[in-house]
């Protein structure tokens, strides 16, 4: 999603089972004295005394601590895996103010910030602290590189909606996206609207921002299938992906196109997926996804060439809970040749057929 490395961020958080027991000493020629002499401290213990050593620290000991192994050049997310534990016990000494200044304070890392935002803003449950942090946004001065994690781990509601269209139109690619994605979640029609101009010049716009307007805009139309020009926006919306698809401005997108496609959750969709160049484990997923659209199609009196494209769907991934519906719908066709090979494919899905899976149909 974004350009910042949050990989080191949330690895910080794992299982301390996982962790290697005993510290590699990172200082070196030109690195910095006080991390040799910290790690030195802990490289004789084993991972209980060194958590029992870190929960006597206090909280701003605790963040030293993090803000010296941070800048040593040798750093890695890893090494400050029971610091980041030993935060998380110490959680609730911050009060909403007390996170906010840490997070703005220049005496902190941006390494130490990302961990602090992973600790407070994850399963946090204080509404207060979600407000603090909305607050924090808005601030002039708080680094760009921060605002996309935070926006993404906060609750919004309707009357963040301004809010979240400033940082659209006003914010960094990542910090856009964020917003986006957001805003689909609370107003997904004004999503829409903003993604569609965003598409619309899509040649112009960064990646991030494109990726952020098609899932917005995905997410718009699966939630609006019944409103009077769905056709006419899903046409556009196909088109656009049809075009990315074909991966002139990059993988990523393309393949964004693709998992945008694939959630429309419709027939268009799922049959634009098969009928392009896309990898086979691609279109299984796909296919796996729109269960659902394509049992529509069967019991809706399919034409031919939608029963052709099911049978396709069925051939790259054969789904038994479809046999019956197939059976049925195959019956009122007098094409030989199609009846020929329904026939076949039929045969393949009820001997090596996989069970639908439901987890798409329960939203």
């Amino acid at each position: 999603m974004s350009k910042m490395d949050y990989k080191k961020v949330i690895v910080v958080l794992s299982l301390i089972a996982l962790i290697v027991t005993t510290f590699v000493v990172m200082a070196k020629a030109g690195g910095e004295a006080d991390a040799a002499s910290l790690i030195k401290k802990y490289e004789d213990k084993n991972e209980i005394e060194i958590m029992e050593q870190l929960k006597q620290l206090t909280k701003e000991e605790l963040l030293n601590e993090m803000n010296i192994l941070t800048k040593d050049e040798n750093y890695s997310g890893g090494d400050l895996l029971y610091w980041a534990v030993a935060l998380q016990e110490k959680k609730s000494e911050f009060s909403s103010e007390q996170m906010v200044e840490q997070i703005k304070s220049t005496k902190n890392t941006m390494d130490t910030k990302f961990i602090l935002l992973n600790v407070f803003l994850h399963n946090n449950e204080i509404d207060s602290t979600n407000e603090a942090f909305k607050q924090l946004l808005v601030d002039t001065d708080l680094d760009e590189t921060i605002k996309p994690m935070i926006i993404s781990s906060l609750e919004f509601d309707t009357n963040d909606e301004e809010l979240l269209i400033q940082f659209i139109t006003d914010g960094g690619d990542d910090v856009a996206f964020a917003s986006l994605k957001q805003l689909s979640r609370i107003n997904s029609e004004k999503a829409y609207e903003l993604s569609y101009e965003i598409l619309k010049n899509k040649e112009n716009e960064p990646a991030a921002t494109i990726s952020a307007a098609l899932n917005a805009y995905s997410v718009f139309l699966k939630e609006n299938k019944d409103i009077e020009e769905y056709s006419k926006f899903e046409s556009v919306f196909i088109e656009i992906c049809k075009d990315l698809l074909k991966g002139r401005k990059g993988q990523t997108l393309a393949e964004t196109a693709f998992f945008s496609l694939s959630d429309l959750m419709s027939e268009n969709g799922i049959f634009t997926i098969l009928d392009s160049h896309l990898e086979l484990q691609s279109k299984s997923y796909a296919v796996d996804q729109n269960y659902s659209v394509l049992k529509d199609v069967l019991v809706n009196d399919p034409s031919e060439q939608q029963l052709r494209l099911v049978l396709k769907a069925m051939k790259i991934y054969p789904i038994r809970d479809l046999v019956e519906d197939l059976e049925a719908a195959i019956v009122e066709v007098s094409d030989l040749e199609l009846t020929e090979e329904a026939e076949i494919v039929l045969e393949n899905m009820k001997e090596n057929g996989q069970a639908a899976n439901l987890k798409w149909t329960t939203d």
